[in-house]
């Protein structure tokens, strides 16, 4: 058993349970720990409703055409042609396994909608026809025996078949259900969530089968698929494919997924926790290149968010309404705020008045903390519509420099300001030969996303005005320009006319040259170009700044990638051999509280057999390791004496089972270089 480390103290327990568990900073009350305790659980709270939200939504159009292709599909007794074909819908949800469950419950809660007779099927616990066969059908009658408390003797007939259930039980209970409605019977519907997994002869056989009962009453099968619709004939003959009325549905992409997760958590002013660029690159390239499982993305981002509530004493200012908290902070609470790097790096720039003031004079700091706090607010108005605009301007280029979506350009806006950015210089040249077709679009977008801030803050984005303004006029000169195409008519004459005149390679590469040194002025159209990109230019450099750069980030952004590594990338071997070396350290028992070197009877058997391969070289004796083992967990009292037959056999069962532990662990090996001799596969940490 695991034995739990005790409270120091009673109280220290109370003040525990009084926080739910959340430690006290320097100088923080009682409050302002719960306080941080329910910013963390509400900010919890929307995100998990939020994720649900989206779930639900972008899964909603392949639900509902899965729901109207059941209910066609037993609209008449053959619905698919004049065999008793099955049918089928092929489910195609992608290779993000760990989501599947999530899909799926959500599938079934949405069948349940037009019949209760829905199971859900998972190769794991069906192995072969039998068990498919059992839990089809033990399901779906459970879940009638748990809603109907009626006829409980017809109920307890057919339970008594329950250990041994075929369909052709099954096909009497559901007409005794199913007898009072007439013609309209509700269909079976049954769900191979993993259909790769499954053994084929019990798929086939399970097939066969469905298709003997199809014209007795409605059954629709609905395969669960990670690949590709082509793996139901590699698994399915011909001849049992054949029995199938395929369909195929497909579910959104879950890269789609993800990216609305982002553009509604991260990219918005909904949510004032944020992820900084380190955790924010290394989950969503765990993503990509891992498993592209979403669930995991969200375990990982509600991970971040409780390591930085729990150890950060500052996020109890990670709300929107943390003016009020900012005047009831004490003055240690200050003093962890003096020493965050952003606040330091703000004081050195200050004269040495004001820094004394800010380093000495509480009412002071909290006055610039607070003025700090709501440029912040302001900082993240500011930041996500103009982030916006620049992800439609960049996402018309050629190439995509800074990315094809607003996430790759929130990435790169998180590590450093555009400004210093190589590649957002590029994307400005780059935009600056934008034909009108391509330019104006984006131009419309960005007064429509100015305008909704503006009108959602009118008092904080209220300098957007000036943009729009200036963008709006850009607009009203493209749209006169368009009535005037003479300068472009005469550019193309001429050009023609330089090429038609050419007899030689040469020439036409002098001719060339001549035209680009001898270029006309700028067209109206180019001028008016220039000036659009010149305005969205300012406006980038002034408001996408990094939030590194913002004081009192630390309060916001969490960005401890290495602990959020150790926790969601474990590593086994580490572990491992820190539970064996080390036991305590796993289960805080004053029993495995050792010196370093020693080996003791109190250690768990495998922890002793560990320590003694340590000290044996590449094959070890099984004989020597044995009498090892037994002077070690034999009792010193009973040593003297001759133990008895039974508590050397005990012994002898102990070393065997911590002896196959390691094997299994992957410590040693079997080997035939010699008799009765292991060989050891580890040595030192590696």
């Amino acid at each position: 058993m695991i034995r739990p480390q005790k409270a120091s103290s009673s109280r220290k327990r109370k003040s525990e349970l009084k926080n739910d568990g959340f430690p006290r900073g320097p100088g923080e009350s009682d409050a302002h720990c719960r306080a941080r305790y329910e910013i963390y659980k509400e900010t919890l709270n929307k995100v998990e409703e939020l994720v649900n939200s989206l779930r639900t939504n972008l899964n909603n159009n392949v639900f509902a055409n899965l729901m109207e292709f059941i209910n066609k599909s037993v609209s008449s007794n053959k619905p698919c042609g004049e065999k008793n074909e099955i049918p089928t819908g092929v489910f195609i949800t992608g290779v993000n396994m760990p989501d599947h469950d999530a899909i799926f419950s959500q599938l079934q809660g949405n069948l349940f909608k037009i019949t209760p007779y829905v199971s859900r099927l998972c190769s794991k616990s069906c192995p072969n026809i039998k068990m498919i066969v059992k839990e089809a059908t033990s399901q779906i009658m459970e879940m009638a025996y748990g809603s109907d408390k009626e006829d409980d003797s017809e109920l307890a007939k057919f339970n008594s078949h329950k250990g041994n259930m075929t369909f052709g039980i099954f096909k009497q209970w559901y007409e005794w259900r199913e007898a009072h409605r007439g013609d309209k019977k509700r269909p079976v519907v049954l769900i191979l969530e993993d259909f790769e997994s499954f053994q084929p002869k019990a798929l086939q056989d399970f097939v066969t089968i469905c298709s003997l009962y199809v014209d007795k009453f409605p059954i629709v099968l609905l395969f669960g698929i990670a690949t590709i619709p082509a793996v139901v004939h590699q698994l399915l003959p011909r001849s049992i494919s054949s029995c199938l009325c395929i369909e195929k549905f497909h579910a959104q992409p879950a890269i789609n997924y993800l990216l609305e997760v982002i553009d509604h958590i991260f990219i918005s002013t909904a949510f004032v926790f944020k992820l900084g660029p380190k955790v924010f690159q290394y989950l969503y390239e765990n993503f990509l290149f891992h498993d592209f499982s979403l669930q995991n993305f969200i375990f990982g981002l509600k991970f971040s968010m409780m390591d930085h509530f729990y150890g950060n004493p500052l996020s109890v200012l990670c709300s929107k309404s943390n003016i009020d908290v900012i005047h009831e902070l004490s003055h240690e609470q200050l003093e962890v705020v003096r020493k965050s790097s952003s606040f330091r790096r703000y004081a050195e720039q200050q004269g040495s008045k004001e820094l004394r003031l800010l380093l000495l004079n509480d009412e002071h700091t909290i006055k610039v903390v607070s003025e700090k706090l709501e440029d912040m607010s302001s900082y993240h108005r500011h930041f996500f519509p103009v982030l916006r605009c620049l992800a439609s301007l960049v996402s018309k280029l050629p190439g995509y420099p800074m990315g094809k979506k607003c996430r790759d350009v929130y990435e790169h806006c998180l590590k450093t300001s555009v400004k210093e950015l190589d590649i957002y210089h590029q994307a400005i040249k780059m935009a600056a030969f934008l034909a009108k077709d391509e330019l104006v679009p984006v131009l419309e977008e960005c007064v429509e996303l100015l305008n909704s801030a503006f009108k959602k803050n009118i008092a904080i984005c209220s300098d957007f005005k000036e943009y729009v303004q200036a963008i709006k006029s850009s607009l009203l000169n493209f749209e006169e320009l368009s009535k005037q195409n003479s300068i472009i008519t005469s550019t193309d004459g001429a050009s023609c006319k330089v090429v038609s005149s050419v007899t030689s390679r040469f020439e036409l590469q002098e001719k060339l040259k001549n035209a680009v040194y001898n270029r006309k002025k700028e067209s109206p159209f180019e001028k008016a170009r220039e000036s659009a990109i010149s305005t969205l230019d300012k406006m980038f450099q002034k408001y996408l700044s990094c939030p590194a750069e913002q004081m009192l980030h630390e309060i916001f952004y969490y960005d401890q990638v290495e602990t959020v590594k150790q926790r969601l990338s474990g590593c086994p071997r580490i572990a491992i051999q820190t539970a064996l070396n080390n036991p305590r350290y796993y289960l805080n028992c004053p029993c495995c509280d050792i010196e370093a070197g020693s080996i003791q009877d109190t250690l768990p058997d495998i922890s002793v057999a560990f320590m003694l391969h340590l000290e044996c070289g590449r094959l070890i004796n099984l004989y020597d390791w044995l009498q090892a083992f037994t002077t070690v967990t034999e009792p010193p009292a009973k040593a003297i004496k001759k133990a008895k037959n039974d508590e050397q056999q005990a012994l002898q069962a102990r070393f065997i089972q911590a002896v196959s532990e390691l094997q299994f662990l992957g410590f040693i090996k079997a080997t035939k270089r010699k008799t009765d001799h292991v060989a050891r596969l580890t040595w030192g940490s590696c």
